[in-house]
């Protein structure tokens, strides 16, 4: 499978195709369920695919990992420990075992964690065959280029190897001259590489407040990559 990339600065000439789409919509399907029922970790499938979903931060205690960093971090000090805490929690490697072709998927700081446990399963021979792709939707900056570079590459070089275009989606909504405003913070640390990351239009339904607008914010919500996938889908993008 091979998502469409899109640049804000280029016109949009194809859709996504209809079964590329439908697993996009549906990793955002299992990541909202976490939301709803305020749990780190969510599954669903899609077409012989078994998605592993990992929500935001949504308490206080999310919020103490998300501020806990320094610009030393190979990779951000309180997203690697609620990474490593969910993975323990929820028994995910048990999980994975019972299953052969798995999706990781999170939005912003559930993206965090979908990339660091991303990484750890592909690093490990029995779950490594099957992890077949990873979708982040406004992913925070996360870690060292160095790290990012050196273990994203063992990652997806571990057998079977993975292809970046098709196994790595990095989802960033853009408006103008802005991005995602979660996804430039922290400015001490870094995106994985630039032609890895996915740019895509946002499109609402309804218009975002000025507050929203000002900051940032209105780019983040899980919501808004919702209806600008929906939006891209009919061809008025």
């Amino acid at each position: 499978m091979n998502f469409k990339k899109f640049q804000l600065q280029e016109k949009i000439q194809s859709l996504i195709s209809s079964g590329q789409s439908g697993l996009l919509l549906a990793c955002i399907d299992v990541i909202d369920q976490g939301y709803q029922k305020n749990k780190d970790v969510s599954e669903g499938s899609f077409n012989g695919f078994d998605i592993i979903g990992f929500k935001g931060t949504s308490s206080i205690q999310d919020l103490l990992k998300d501020l806990d960093f320094s610009k030393s971090d190979d990779f951000h000090t309180g997203f690697k420990a609620k990474a490593t805490q969910v993975k323990e929690h929820d028994k995910l490697n048990e999980l994975i075992e019972k299953k052969t072709n798995v999706v990781i998927t999170g939005h912003s700081l559930g993206a965090a964690v979908a990339l660091y446990n991303f990484i750890q399963f592909r690093l490990d021979p029995n779950l490594a065959p099957k992890i077949k792709m990873l979708v982040c939707f406004g992913m925070p900056k996360v870690g060292s280029v160095e790290f990012l570079q050196t273990k994203i590459g063992k990652a997806l070089s571990t057998s079977p190897q993975l292809v970046a275009s098709d196994a790595l989606h990095f989802i960033i909504l853009k408006e103008g001259s802005k991005q995602d405003v979660v996804s430039t913070l922290p400015n001490s640390l870094h995106q994985p590489q630039t032609d890895l990351l996915d740019f895509v239009v946002y499109s609402a339904l309804k218009p975002a407040s000025m507050t929203a607008k000002f900051l940032g914010t209105h780019l983040h919500k899980l919501t808004a990559y919702r209806e600008s996938f929906e939006h891209l889908l009919t061809g008025t993008q």
